[in-house]
């Protein structure tokens, strides 16, 4: 450092490293001087090699005695907005998460780009075999694998050789993760005239007819259309051949050259025009709500949309985006998953042609670059997406909308940083003073009590925005369907009423909340059940591919002929999934088109919009899925709603279980009856007296809302308490039990006035090959005090939206 003049400048960057912060200090080199600002991706050398690096902060005396030059600026435009920064840093200390967890510099990213020879056989090869070549994980993942999945599947770093061959063979390609540094614009040939003031019909451009005639055209129809034309569309449009356009150029009359076209999405959704609406005075009151608060400068009060299921609360929001963007403000729309994106993008392109862009994980590299730029350009006046979308830099940001704000996908639990994208929307809106509208139908309990007492504005919608009621919502009880003899899956009176839906030429909606054939395979002669290796979790058979699978960490084996204990043949299947269901409907319906709609049919670019478009375009009439047809999906000749099992999920020992029954029960009952008439909902069940069911039929969320806060208050759970867990992964059973009970000693000396839960064995004990051990932490500010604490090799989840 003494070698460094005093007009050296230094800047602080962030690196994807495992130091705890990921900050490290360089000199700016005197060619760069005067071009290096905050946000912007650099390369720097670092630890024998060079790597991207984001520019945190400029001016900063260096910590460290030598201290190396930046080496290039990769884009001069940042690549983070300073509120992006902000948030980031907010994100990092709000969950606990490293700076350099939360904004990701480079995540390298592995493509299938040709089926190798062994590619076909390897799916139906045994898992073994068929986990070392690695392309079974390629099928199951539309092809494109991250380390991080590959680390899940396989263990850290144990997949790098076989990954390396594939590579070295030319079977897959190694990239970055949308990344300003690692993706190229996209550009196309194009022409245009030299001059727009050309005489054409005097020129001879060849001495043959023909050509002559064709360059003349060409030549017309720039003139016709004035700026630059693409190669391909001009080719197209006038018959010429590119040594056409080459002989026009050496003449002098054209010039050709290369210009960008933007990537976008290929959309799958198809929806009829929309007609123009009126709002209702309680819409009406809740844009007003909206609007005062877009006008009003400075920090600007939360608005709680809580609307029934079809009560209008799209129309809200796109009438707030147009007031928005009057304003010149620009809009971020948050849905909880890509599952939600096809319909609600469908309505914002229609009311913004040419202002919207989407961004989300199944979009293609080039796709979500472009989406990124053009917001950050300010071309893109709105982004709707799921909460990856927070990474898109909005310089105007004047406006959040969290549709589905209740739901627990905003919650990052598959990796670090693990994190509430609500919450972090909240952050970004007091960091931006842009509005924030969270909006449901079934916000939390904690959200409605943070609401109440921080004098938020809550705007109910009580009634459907077409004037219809609400869907009657008959209750089937299971136990009594069992005494009277019908052991099936579906109630009588879901039969029946299926059967009258039908002759009404109206739709109904099958919900289960499990996927497959079957959720559990054992022997009938010992009674073993047939386990993934990796979870201990009873693998899901899938009849239509005769593989049982599993769910978590997506092993798969072919159905076995014999049990593997002890010899028998006699292999059962217990329990029903959507597959199976979808095929019993069929059987029972022969006359009726049948869709499935889940994780399995819904693989590969645009299949899920497609699904949903055949639906949408009545092309089926009975939509048989799980969760993914459960909310924020409107089909107006929806009848009849059914709900195979209401009681999925309700047994496990969580403190927000009946939350979840409640609002899952109410979201996929509100399908039903969404246009013109009255719809139904049968909700099937074995628990009909459980508070949260009995609310359900009644759609009284002001009755769960009381029920579910009086159980909280008297437990002391969250929000009258925070939590914290604490998860131990190891690969050895032993291990995993003494680091959580040497963790929990370890607390108990450091900790006071906080209530310390476990160690005990997660409800999942093993997954993807690593036994898990919890810790719950519960008390007034148990972040504050572990943030002092040094914990390696420890996950920590933050308000965690499960405790399982």
């Amino acid at each position: 450092m003494k070698a460094m003049t005093r007009q050296t400048l230094f800047v602080r960057v962030l690196l994807n490293t495992p130091a705890k912060t990921g900050l490290f200090d360089y000199s700016v080199p005197p060619e760069l001087s005067g071009q290096i600002t905050p946000g912007q991706m650099v390369i720097v050398p670092f630890n024998r090699g060079v790597h991207q690096a984001v520019v945190w902060c400029a001016g900063v005396q260096p910590e460290v005695e030598k201290v190396l030059p930046v080496q290039e600026i990769i884009d001069p435009l940042p690549v983070m907005t300073p509120a992006q920064m902000r948030l980031a840093e907010k994100i990092s200390e709000r969950f606990l998460a490293p700076l350099h967890k939360v904004r990701r510099i480079s995540d390298p990213l592995y493509r299938l780009v040709k089926k190798d020879p062994a590619y076909q056989t390897s799916l139906m090869l045994p898992e073994s075999q068929a986990k070392d070549s690695l392309l079974l994980l390629f099928s199951r993942n539309q092809g494109v694998l991250d380390e991080k999945t590959l680390d899940r599947v396989y263990g850290k770093n144990a997949w790098q050789r076989q990954m390396y061959a594939l590579l070295r063979s030319g079977a897959v390609q190694k990239s970055l993760r949308l990344d300003p540094g690692g993706i190229a614009p996209k550009s196309e040939p194009a022409a245009a005239l030299v001059s727009p003031e050309i005489s054409i019909d005097n020129l001879t451009l060849s001495r043959y007819r023909a050509i002559n005639e064709r360059r003349k055209a060409v030549l017309h129809y720039l003139k016709e259309h004035g700026l630059e034309v693409f190669r391909a569309e001009l080719m197209g449009e006038t018959g010429a051949k590119k040594e056409d356009l080459d002989a026009l150029e050496k003449q002098g009359l054209i010039t050709q050259q290369r210009r960008e076209v933007w990537r976008s999405h290929q959309h799958y959704m198809q929806e009829a025009p929309e007609k123009a609406v009126e709002l209702t005075p309680e819409q009406a009151s809740a844009y007003k709500a909206i609007a005062d608060g877009l006008s009003e400068p400075g920090q600007k009060k939360p608005v709680l949309l809580h609307g029934v299921t079809g009560s209008g609360k799209t129309e809200v929001y796109l009438r707030a985006a147009a007031e928005a963007l009057r304003l010149n403000k620009q809009v971020l729309m948050l849905v909880p998953e890509i599952a939600l994106t096809p319909q609600i993008l469908a309505r914002f392109e229609r009311r913004f042609p040419g202002q919207v862009g989407v961004y989300h994980s199944r979009l293609g590299d080039g796709e979500r670059y472009d989406t990124w730029r053009r917001g950050r350009s300010g071309e893109f006046r709105i982004i709707v997406g799921p909460r990856s979308a927070l990474a898109v830099p909005l310089p105007d940001l004047g406006l959040i909308l969290v549709d589905e704000c209740h739901e627990d996908a905003y919650y990052q639990t598959n990796e670090r940083p693990f994190f509430s994208a609500v919450r972090a929307a909240a952050d970004y809106a007091g960091i931006t003073d842009s509005q924030l509208v969270l909006g449901s139908a079934t916000p939390t309990t904690a959200q409605m009590f943070k609401a109440q007492k921080s004098g938020w504005h809550i705007e109910t919608l009580k009634k459907r925005a077409t004037g219809v009621r609400p869907p009657r919502v008959m209750l089937a009880d299971m136990r009594a369907e069992l005494k009277s003899g019908n052991s099936e899956i579906f109630s009588r009176a879901l039969v029946r009423e299926l059967g009258r839906t039908l002759e009404m030429r109206k739709q109904a909606i099958l919900f289960l909340n499990r996927r497959g054939t079957a959720s559990y395979t054992f022997c009938h002669n010992c009674g073993e059940a047939l386990k993934c290796p990796n979870c201990d979790i009873p693998y899901t058979w899938h009849a239509s591919r005769n593989r049982l699978e599993c769910h978590y960490c997506g092993s798969a084996i072919p159905l076995p002929e014999e049990c593997p204990s002890c010899g028998s043949g006699d292999l059962r299947q217990f329990g029903a999934g959507v597959e199976k269901v979808e095929k019993m409907i069929s059987e029972q319906f022969p006359a009726a088109s049948v869709i499935r709609l889940d994780a399995d049919t819904a693989e590969g670019v645009g299949n899920h919009e497609k699904l949903l478009s055949r639906f949408a375009n009545h092309e089926a009439d009975i939509l048989v899925g799980t969760q993914m047809v459960a909310k924020g999906l409107d089909f107006p000749d929806v009848r009849l709603v059914g709900i195979l099992l209401a009681d999925v999920g309700a047994n496990f020992n969580d403190y927000r279980v009946d939350e979840h029954t409640f609002q899952m029960l109410t979201q996929v009952a509100g399908r039903a009856g969404r246009a013109a008439d009255q719809g139904l909902a049968i909700l099937q069940t074995f628990q009909p007296d459980r508070y949260s069911i009995r609310a359900a039929v009644s759609g009284d969320y002001e009755r769960f809302y009381q029920n579910d806060l009086a159980y909280r208050r008297m437990m002391s759970y969250p929000p009258f308490s925070r939590m914290l867990r604490l998860e131990i992964r190891e690969k050895e059973a032993d291990d995993a039990r003494m680091r959580a009970c040497e963790l929990a000693s370890f607390l108990k000396q450091k900790i006071q006035k906080i209530r310390i839960i476990g160690p005990a064995p997660c409800f999942s004990p093993r997954l993807s090959g690593k036994y898990r051990w919890h810790i719950i932490l519960r008390g007034y500010d148990p972040v504050r005090l572990v943030r002092l604490l040094d914990l390696p090799g420890v996950i920590i989840e933050v308000d965690p939206p499960s405790l399982l």
